[in-house]
């Protein structure tokens, strides 16, 4: 991941912030470059983290040769091999970068419904002195923004922000409505009061001189009728976006590893990455000492894995504190879970490896139904559909012959 800051300031108060101090801020996202620039009035910070194009010509913030508008991107862009070769336009780099900027310098602010990836990109239009700012449609990488009539500010982290306000406080709505029911990332609000998030799918529009905001929809879950589908169909079809998924997120000028659970998603995903000869990736499964709780016990069991790389990582008991309170200062909230402070202390050992990316089944229980209290609205559904009972009666005798 990479990480950016971008302010426009009204505010005299402002000019006297150091630079030094504020490229700091994000220096844990981005170790293989820290770059700032100041353009029309504009401060553009960003520390890098290399995947595509490790050159420094890919190196941001990245301004347009043809037209001076200025990007600052974090993400990956799976797609844009592809979209070099549709728009044959002509390249300086081999970064996704560089295609992202020129697509908005030939297409204008909708390019973005062209990229297949995961991004946060503000973009500073030099002509109409105005700021696009995207976010990826399921909301993968963070945006914030914080925007009053005298200063706007945009980050991949809220701390990146904070330097650029008055006085800030924390959103008490939001900590009643963690505490009370438990909600967290169920709308645009964060912890920090008036400072936003941009929603996924969604790109906002902000002019420099006017302070002013629009935002736009630029993709949405939608809905689509696969009644007429077979199942065998709907089966093909999963695999294959499965398949494809899998091939455009190796797209890497560096390592990938895998995230490893018991569960089904991680183990599928393994099992096609065997199929595409990919099968070498080094892998990562978090576990606890507590045998009850712990997947790599489960892992060791399971025939169907045959992993040369496989590294365990434990978290104890006595380091749970430490841990949650180094989360929280880069969550800036509070966690889902244990599971996801596992995951934290895992992928510390990922970066100590040296692996930038990492697959993990992330989004397969939203996607197929895996999480428990999703089994009342399927219970409800069996009782008033007697066909989908009978699909599913079938399928359960399948699996369950032996």
């Amino acid at each position: 991941m990479c990480g950016f800051i971008v302010n426009f300031s009204n505010n005299r108060k402002d000019s006297k912030i150091d630079i030094n101090s504020i490229k700091n801020i994000l220096c844990h996202r981005g170790p293989d470059n820290s770059n700032f620039i100041k353009i029309d009035g504009g401060l553009f910070f960003h520390n890098r983290l290399s995947i595509i194009d490790l050159s420094d010509e890919a190196n941001q913030p990245f301004i347009s040769a043809e037209t001076g508008n200025v990007i600052v991107f974090n993400g990956e862009i799976y797609n844009y091999n592809e979209l070099k070769q549709k728009y044959k336009i002509s390249w300086t780099t081999n970064s996704d970068t560089e295609v992202i900027i020129r697509l908005f310098d030939l297409l204008g602010p909708r390019f973005v419904e062209e990229l297949n990836g995961i991004f946060s990109i503000v973009i500073f239009d030099k002509k109409t002195r105005k700021i696009y700012c995207y976010r990826d449609r399921l909301g993968v990488k963070p945006l914030f923004y914080y925007i009053n009539d005298k200063t706007i500010s945009l980050s991949s982290e809220v701390k990146g922000i904070l330097p650029f306000l008055k006085d800030y406080d924390l959103n008490y709505n939001l900590i009643y409505e963690y505490v009370e029911y438990g909600l967290l990332e169920h709308n645009s609000s964060t912890f920090f009061d008036k400072v936003m998030k941009i929603a996924p799918g969604h790109y906002l529009e902000i002019d420099v001189d006017e302070m002013s905001i629009n935002e736009f929809t630029y993709w949405d879950v939608g809905y689509n009728d696969y009644s007429y589908l077979s199942e065998d169909d709907i089966i093909e079809k999963t695999y294959f976006l499965l398949n494809d998924s899998l091939r455009l997120n190796l797209v890497s000028d560096v390592e990938v590893g895998l995230s490893l659970s018991s569960g089904l998603d991680s183990t599928l995903l393994y099992g096609i990455l065997k199929n595409q000869n990919a099968n070498l990736l080094k892998c990562y499964t978090y576990g606890f000492q507590e045998k009850e709780y712990d997947e790599i016990t489960r892992i060791k069991k399971n025939k169907m894995l045959n992993i040369e790389d496989h590294f365990h990582v434990f978290m104890k008991k006595g380091d749970m504190l430490t841990l949650l309170e180094e989360a929280i200062y880069f969550f800036e909230s509070p966690l889902g879970g244990l599971g996801t402070l596992s995951v934290y202390n895992m992928m510390k050992e990922v970066s100590n490896h040296g692996i930038k990316v990492m697959l993990a089944g992330e989004g397969a229980d939203e996607v197929f139904g895996g999480y428990q209290y999703y089994y009342n609205a399927l219970f409800r559904d069996l009782i008033y559909d007697k066909e989908l009972l009978s699909m599913e009666l079938n399928y359960y005798n399948k699996t369950h012959r032996n």
